[in-house]
């Protein structure tokens, strides 16, 4: 999760594909 958080610092638009993959995750999960 924290190089989540790190991504959407560095790239705005990469915060996009992180929701998506943070979601795909929790459904993994």
């Amino acid at each position: 999760m924290s190089l989540y958080d790190i991504h959407e610092g560095a790239d705005p638009l990469k915060k996009e594909a992180t929701m998506e993959v943070k979601g795909n995750k929790l459904l993994v999960t």
